[in-house]
């Protein structure tokens, strides 16, 4: 049933949207306290290894839950074997990753420690099953799941506010981020289980295949390169910048990630709607289209004039005085704010049309122009940021054109396209 009544959509949204502010609402509130409490640098370094963290994780995903999220919604299979086969599947690339970046500790790479412990976080991902709420539209569920995560944040600040003498380190801080995680997920998984009929852990039996992560190869290496885009920002900062740096960059991302909360609100909500309605007629997926159009439009005006207005003036209060950008760099966030939504709206009609090979295409254009222009930034932070933000507009403004228009021609344009800004960032540094 697309079309629902006004009741039932405004309490779907009620609880998308309430999931999704309460969680990342209170990361922001736990990330603030960690800022407080951390030396600048050492903020900074807990940043970097949460974007690493989150890198890894679309590694680990493959584009798994994606793919599972369209079988459900369309009844291509059971959906016991789809959570089974997908849930098996990420956990066993995810202990996979994390036996791998144990070698960094062996190597004694600075740092690594704070990543490492925050790359437990994948562990929890891969049981997390968000996913499956998302794909049975059981939009109730999906707040339920996060309001585990929400309230385990929540007491995680409690604990650090009474006991703050003792938790002075960013790893620490790592440790605590990644053991929320996880038993968020244990306790949501008992949801899902509850949902799919299973009374006890026991009983569920998960299913690796390599085969399905393969199947969905080019998700997984578009999402990887994806992933990439804020990753080079940070390691630009990293290696060129002070430890200063990094720390006021980790300052405006968790306020960007804040804003996005509402981004992934549309996109929880509507993607299992685009799927569904495809079983039906072309008027179903068109309607369901305008509407995803009309409120990512609203969306981005919305969050890009608060970030480009308040972003700053947030920051300095939150995080401290000494958290400082510039305008332009809250501009510029905006800006991939924007790109992000794009992708958002474009990922399930490309998924549907079978088009799941254009994907690479496009994120491998879009992340050679920043490449590019970062190796042309020479490690600001304002350039470094804007060549994330010009890659993540490339990525999704040409998987909207593939969306609209298939074909070669259109491979050919997001191979190019992304070059055009590369062209006139050049010659505007002559």
């Amino acid at each position: 049933m697309i079309f629902e009544s006004r009741r039932v959509v405004v309490a779907k949204v009620l609880a998308l949207g309430g999931s999704e502010f309460l969680n990342r609402g209170a990361i922001f509130a736990f990330s603030v306290l960690s800022a407080r409490i951390l030396p600048k640098e050492d903020f900074g370094s807990l940043g970097f290894a949460i974007i690493v963290a989150g890198f890894l994780w679309l590694v680990s995903d493959g584009g798994q839950t994606t793919i599972g999220i369209r079988d459900v919604a369309q009844g291509r299979r059971e959906v016991l074997d789809v959570f089974r086969e997908v849930t098996g599947t990420r956990l066993t690339f995810s202990l996979v990753i994390l036996l791998a970046t144990s070698l960094g500790l062996v190597l004694e790479i600075p740092d690594w420690e704070v990543v490492w412990l925050a790359t437990l976080f994948i562990i929890a991902q891969s049981l997390f099953p968000a996913w499956l709420f998302r794909a049975k539209r059981d939009y109730f569920g999906y707040f339920g799941a996060y309001l585990k995560v929400g309230a385990l944040f929540i007491a995680a600040i409690v604990f650090v506010t009474i006991f703050r003498s003792h938790v002075s380190d960013a790893k620490q801080f790592a440790v605590i981020r990644s053991s929320i995680w996880i038993i968020a997920a244990v306790w949501a998984l008992r949801s899902a289980l509850r949902l799919l009929g299973i009374p006890r852990f026991r009983d569920l039996t998960l299913r690796p295949s390599l085969n399905a992560w393969l199947s969905s190869a080019p998700l997984a290496g578009a999402g990887i390169i994806a992933g990439l885009f804020p990753l080079m920002a940070f390691l630009s900062v990293k290696a060129v910048g002070s430890a200063t740096d990094m720390g006021d960059l980790a300052a405006m991302w968790q306020i960007q990630q804040l804003l996005l909360a509402a981004a992934a609100m549309l996109h929880v909500l509507f993607h299992p709607q685009v799927y569904s309605a495809a079983s039906n007629t072309k008027r179903s997926v068109a309607a369901v289209a305008r509407s995803q159009f009309i409120c990512s439009i609203t969306f981005v005006v919305v969050a890009a004039i608060a970030l480009v207005v308040f972003g700053n003036g947030v920051v300095a209060r939150a995080f401290g005085q000494e958290f400082e950008l510039s305008a332009r760099v809250s501009m510029w966030l905006a800006i991939a704010i924007a790109g992000l939504v794009m992708r958002y709206v474009a990922e399930p009609y490309l998924i549907l049309g079978g088009r799941i090979s254009y994907f690479p295409f496009a994120a491998c254009g879009a992340g050679l122009a920043g490449m590019m222009l970062i190796w042309m930034s020479g490690g600001s932070i304002e350039f470094s940021i804007a060549a994330y933000a010009v890659a993540e507009v490339c990525y999704g403004a040409c998987l909207v054109g593939m969306a609209r228009k298939h074909g070669n021609g259109m491979v050919v344009v997001s191979l190019v396209f992304p070059l055009v800004p590369v062209i006139v960032a050049y010659f505007s540094f002559m």
